[in-house]
């Protein structure tokens, strides 16, 4: 039969104009995609337009998602979050805003029919996330939330991971992690202690059947998605509700009720009219319009599939609807079991005796596939800003919100999170500087919480490319510290350890930068202590470098800072240097002589005494003449003090004659001077002094062979020292200026909100989002 081409051009544009998205929506930010679509997967707008389904279709507020008969759909929102449809269901989003710069999501869902698991994405402070079933509603909070929604059975809800509020006609029941409700129309949902275990189990298994345990593989986003998304994002969190028109189109958006029944599905009648409306098309060019190519384009009907696939439910969870029959899903509290109901639980605990087992590897499982959600949410949004970001504030907001907000995300750890979260968006950043960004992206997570600082600082020093690693080290724990000053020591250990060529650079470096946050020289000289020993344990054959390298800076930092409040510059200095070896002595106390000579190099013989005193005192006995040797190697006209207060600071024990013929052949100093200034020191004689020398020659020459090494390494470090001590200058002034600019984006996040906030509502008059709050378990979680 022929069919002339203008009407074939006419029924064509018709008939694709059904799978097209309403002009309306296509100005709207779009809500998610279909992930993964299985079979027969649909979606129907709210003129009554109908589209298959295939993976990587926008999906917009007012439209529906349907599933055929052993079909499944997968849908990714914005923020990452998953949504789950088994066979014969009908899911739609009503209302979808999502902005990671202002840490704020609003999500209104409903499941009209089948079984379905919505998994929470990325992490927002501010969040009002609503999910519907024709009888119920229910808030979630950082959740896994799953269920089966089926004509004639009772909603089945279960949460394997976080929380829900499920309300019924106005009552409501807390749902926890672990447990599960029932939602019948005219009750009040029951109480999760009050659903039997076996009915839970069967729900469960049958949810399993129809979604599986795990999530299909799903595609990663394409650059173009991604670009879509930050620009979807970008927008202000009102505006994206109000451009969204309602089934009716245009108008915006109402609040939903309980029984809203969103898009109805197209009935045999309006698929008739459209075969009708095409053949009259073909009857005006004066052809005869073949039916049975129209049939070809249209779409199958689904209503007696859909009533098989109800019966399916009914029977796979018929312990649900027994017990719904007998009462026992809507008992009151205290109430007596009646013999019928006693004896239903029995014969159902009989033929289920796997149901507590089931229900917990259940449960563990979804918290592992929970966990993979908010991970890959994190680094797709994450990746998408970062990507197109108009400028690093826009990266600084996303990442500040979202540590705050991962606090107590019980699907991963803030630490997991911020990995993924600094590493994403260091490897992913468009600005010009990478060093600076990365620096930059660290210091923000540090600001925004202190205790994963270390944690924020390696994974940006690991997200630069390899060649760029080492050099970028210093700078970017400096960085961090000066947002984390409390976390300087882990800061310097952790980044130390992964770059222990740099360690004496980068303890120099943030120490540097601890000591610059210290109101006065002994707390200076404590910070920069606690820098050096947790950088020497990382690094213990460099221990010496390090102490040398951090006690430069802490004198400089302890003398200024003593000179400025007119205090005793050389007392300051003395007591830095003592308190830095000493430090590194006690965790390295092998390596103690090396670090005392080395730090008495680094910062001036005139610390001599009071180094080797303190090194002396935590190294102990068997180190004291060692040390005594290796400081007056270094500082030889200091011999008779040096040794003298070493005898008196080791403690019981200590070898005098050993500390003294030491000393003296080490420097080079007469013998029995420095044997008398021992002799004062020990409250003894000059001769007994040198009578325990020879008789310790063993120890004495081991002392001299440890000074020589400990002063050629003093040198030979010396060099280094002074760079790394030069390049600390530099560098804290480079943190200074990257922290003091992303800590700017930090501190205005709070103004920046509410000023979002009230030009949101200068557009639409009711401010979708309650004022920023600090994060709590209730108000804080996964999206």
């Amino acid at each position: 039969m022929r069919i002339d081409l203008t009407v074939l051009f006419l029924a064509a544009t018709l008939l694709l104009s059904v799978g097209s998205p309403d002009p309306a929506f296509a100005a709207a930010p779009f809500a998610g995609r279909i992930a993964f679509a299985q079979k027969d997967v649909r979606i129907a707008a709210a003129d009554g337009q109908i589209q298959t389904a295939a993976k990587g279709d926008k999906l917009f507020p007012g439209q529906k998602v349907i599933t055929g008969r052993q079909s499944r759909a997968v849908l990714r929102f914005r923020d990452g979050s998953i949504l789950t449809l088994g066979p014969d269901g009908e899911f739609a989003v009503k209302q979808f805003a999502f902005s990671p710069q202002k840490s704020g999501l609003k999500k209104d869902m409903k499941v009209l029919s089948g079984a379905f698991r919505y998994i929470s994405g990325f992490a927002v402070k501010r969040k009002d996330v609503t999910l519907r079933t024709p009888v119920a509603s229910m808030g979630v909070r950082g959740s896994v939330v799953e269920g089966v929604v089926s004509e004639n059975v009772p909603n089945f809800v279960n949460v394997p991971q976080g929380s829900a509020q499920m309300s019924v006609d106005g009552a409501s029941v807390n749902v926890k992690g672990g447990q599960s409700s029932i939602g019948v129309a005219g009750r009040r949902p029951t109480p999760p202690t009050a659903v039997p275990t076996e009915v839970r189990a069967q729900a469960i298994q049958f949810i399993q059947k129809e979604l599986g345990e795990d999530l299909p593989p799903l595609p990663e986003l394409t650059a173009e998605e991604m670009k879509e998304d930050a620009e979807a994002n970008r927008q202000a969190l009102a505006l994206q509700l109000t451009e969204q028109p309602d089934a009716t189109g245009g108008a915006p958006v109402q609040p939903l009720s309980p029984t809203d029944d969103f898009v109805p599905a197209p009935t045999p009648g309006q698929m008739s009219r459209l075969l009708d409306h095409l053949e009259r098309v073909a009857q005006l060019a004066g052809q005869l319009f073949d039916r049975v190519v129209a049939q070809a384009w249209a779409f199958p009907l689904i209503s007696e599939a859909q009533a098989a696939g109800q019966e399916e439910v009914l029977e796979a969870v018929n312990l649900l609807t027994e017990a719904a029959q007998l009462g026992l899903l809507s008992l009151p509290e205290g109430a007596t079991l009646t013999g019928e109901q006693r004896q239903f639980l029995a014969q159902a605990a009989a033929a289920f005796p796997q149901a507590a087992a089931v229900i917990q590897t259940h449960v563990a499982r979804q918290l592992n596939v929970s966990t993979q959600t908010v991970t890959t949410s994190a680094r797709q949004v994450t990746a998408a800003t970062a990507r197109n970001a108009a400028n690093q504030t826009e990266v600084a907001q996303v990442v500040a919100n979202a540590i705050q907000a991962v606090q107590t995300v019980a699907a991963t750890t803030p630490t997991q999170f911020t990995n993924v979260i600094v590493t994403t968006a260091v490897q992913e950043t468009n600005a010009p500087d990478a060093t600076k960004a990365a620096a930059q992206i660290s210091a923000v997570a540090a600001k925004a919480d202190p205790t994963i600082a270390a944690t924020a600082a390696v994974s940006a020093v690991n997200a630069l490319p390899a060649g760029q690693q080492a050099a970028a080290a210093a700078r970017i724990g400096a960085t961090t510290a000066t947002s984390a000053p409390e976390r300087a020591a882990e800061v310097a250990a952790a980044v130390a350890r992964q770059q222990p060529t740099e360690a004496a650079k980068i303890g120099a470096a943030i120490t540097q930068v601890a000591t610059q946050k210290k109101p006065t020289t002994a707390e200076q000289a404590k910070a920069a202590a606690d820098v050096a020993v947790a950088v020497a344990q990382t690094n213990p054959a460099q221990a010496a470098s390090i102490g040398a390298a951090i006690a430069k800076i802490a004198t400089q930092a302890t003398a200024a800072k003593a000179t400025q409040e007119g205090g005793d510059s050389a007392a300051a200095q003395a007591k830095a240097a003592a308190d830095v070896a000493a430090a590194v002595a006690q965790g390295n106390p092998t390596q103690a002589a090396k670090v005392a000579a080395a730090v008495t190099k680094a910062t001036g013989t005139a610390n001599a005494t009071a180094v080797a005193a303190a090194v002396s005192t935590q190294a102990g006995v068997a180190q004291a003449a060692k040390v005594a040797a290796a400081v007056a190697k270094v500082a030889p006209t200091q011999a008779s003090q040096i040794a003298a207060t070493v005898a008196q600071s080791a403690g019981e024990g200590v070898n005098a004659g050993a500390i003294a013929a030491a000393t003296a052949q080490a420097s080079g100093a007469p013998v029995a001077d420095v044997a008398a200034a021992v002799a004062q020191a020990s409250n003894t004689t000059a001769e007994a002094v040198q009578q325990q020398a020879a008789q310790a020659q063993t120890e004495v020459t081991e002392a001299v062979q440890e000074a020589g090494a400990a002063e050629a390494d003093a040198n030979a470090a010396e060099a280094d020292v002074n760079a790394a001590a030069t390049e600390a200058e530099t560098t804290q002034a480079e943190a200074a200026t990257d922290a003091n600019e992303a800590e700017q984006a930090v501190d205005e996040l709070p103004v920046q909100q509410n000023q979002d906030q009230n030009q949101d509502q200068n557009e639409d008059q009711q401010d979708t989002f309650p004022d920023p709050v600090t994060p709590t378990p209730d108000n804080a979680s996964a999206s």
